[in-house]
Parts: structure tokens; C-alpha cells; sequence
């Protein structure tokens, strides 16, 4: 249960760093290769990501 806490920390995390630094959806779809609705999905809890594109989908928003 704890792992999943986690989780849901880290994705809300992300997405409000993500607003913060103002990127938009489609810059990080075209980066990771995935669509716009797939990356907003995974952000909301209505869908998971690959452990893969979870990395890029981080890194994207730490360097940018």
C-alpha cells in the first residue's frame, strides 16, 4: 500500500512541476513518443505508463 501512496505522490508531483515550468503535454509526447491523451491519462490515475517512458517522462520535466 505504501508503494502505491508513493505513486500517486510522484505523479502529482511531476505534473505540477510540469505546470510550473509551464511545458505543455505535446512537447513531452513528442520527445517520449507517446500521445498527448496517453501522457494526460497516466497523469490523471486513468492509465500507467511503462517503467521506461515514466523515466523520460521525468527526466523531460527535471531538464527542462
Amino acid at each position: 500500500m505504501a508503494g502505491r501512496k508513493k505513486e500517486v505522490e510522484d505523479r502529482w508531483e511531476y505534473k505540477i512541476k510540469r505546470m510550473k515550468k509551464n511545458i505543455k503535454l505535446r512537447e513531452i509526447a513528442k520527445e517520449i513518443g507517446l500521445s498527448v491523451s496517453y501522457i494526460s491519462q497516466h497523469e490523471n490515475y486513468k492509465r500507467n505508463m511503462d517503467t521506461q517512458h515514466v523515466i523520460q517522462y521525468k527526466q523531460f520535466i527535471d531538464q527542462y
